[in-house]
């Protein structure tokens, strides 16, 4: 009897978590015509993609920001208004830590829903991301999967040269 691949296995296991979609999503230029830069994050999600973007704008609809437009949105742009984070924050986003005071600060920047906030990092720019989709479809679940986990290096570093 042949021995199920890896693969396989890994489907399977995907299935039973009832996560069976395993999605890529891109951060930063993913038309490489700018910057090129880009930092992927894979998700295992019970909708599929196209029910992951629909769902992303409905969300964004409902709570009337589309961060793909607004935020981080031009080159060197890594900020989110104060309006912008406020509409967040008025649909439920729970910030955590992100945009909280730090009391050792000599300098604090503010209360993020006044001001605003200077530096989004892409796991909070993720996070917003994922709590507008889900925003838009109460049932998507998702799990990130590391992306080293699932990523084989192939070569070819000299081939991207100008």
């Amino acid at each position: 009897m042949a021995k199920k691949s890896p693969k396989s296995k890994q489907k399977k296991a995907r299935k039973k978590m009832e996560l069976p979609n395993r999605i890529t999503l891109v951060l930063g230029d993913w038309s490489h015509d700018g910057h090129n830069m880009t930092s992927n994050f894979i998700i295992d999600s019970n909708l599929t993609s196209k029910e992951v973007e629909s769902a992303y704008k409905r969300g964004a609809s409902k709570c009337g920001l589309d961060l793909r437009a607004n935020v981080c949105s031009d080159y060197e742009d890594s900020s989110i208004s104060a309006e912008d984070f406020k509409k967040l924050a008025d649909a439920g986003y729970d910030r955590g830590d992100f945009g909280k005071v730090d009391p050792d600060d000599d300098d604090p920047p503010g209360d993020p829903l006044k001001v605003g906030i200077d530096y989004v990092d892409h796991d909070e720019f993720l996070r917003m991301w994922l709590f507008i989709v889900k925003l838009g479809e109460p049932s998507f679940e998702c799990k990130e999967i590391r992306s080293y986990d699932v990523t084989v290096n192939i070569g070819g570093y000299g081939l991207l040269c100008p």
